[in-house]
């Protein structure tokens, strides 16, 4: 990528199907969900909207019925910058997570992580190619241990 904020608009922008493993703090799957996610352009320079909904099925869930979820945010890229706000929700408008574009990597690192009264969410994004990318939240803090697992895969 030669200019991180265009080319990463470009990437991101479209629809997307996602599949997600929650694992707990021993590596052990205790969630799974599928659903679909989309990008589209947001009305000032260099932001994307974001919006997943889906399915999550608890591993241990005793009637074994799915949990509908969605969750929005909104995307603001500035040069090799990516900084992520909620967008639905009590934290609507406030600030999440904000990451810098290694293009050695093909990555989107962390460098600022959400705090969420003692627990901490940090993620990272591996462009696998044109149509997949993957995400890896990671929370740790005396209340949660747990990694996200997702991949996304563009949808035609």
């Amino acid at each position: 990528m030669t200019r991180p904020n265009q080319d990463l608009f470009q990437f991101f922008r479209g629809n997307w199907r996602l599949t997600r493993a929650v694992l707990d703090g021993a590596q052990r799957t205790v969630a799974q969900a599928s659903g679909v996610a989309g990008f589209v352009a947001g009305s000032g320079a260099g932001e994307l909207l974001f919006e997943e909904r889906g399915q999550l099925l608890l591993t241990a869930s005793v009637n074994g019925r799915p949990i509908p979820f969605t969750r929005r945010y909104r995307y603001v890229l500035r040069d090799d910058l990516v900084d992520v706000f909620f967008a639905d929700g009590t934290d609507n408008g406030k600030s999440y997570q904000s990451y810098r574009w290694s293009p050695s990597r093909q990555a989107l690192l962390p460098c600022a992580v959400h705090t969420c009264i003692a627990d901490c969410y940090s993620s990272q994004y591996r462009l696998a190619d044109g149509d997949h990318f993957e995400m890896q939240t990671t929370i740790q803090g005396p209340h949660k241990s747990q990694v996200l697992q997702t991949i996304f895969a563009r949808m035609p």
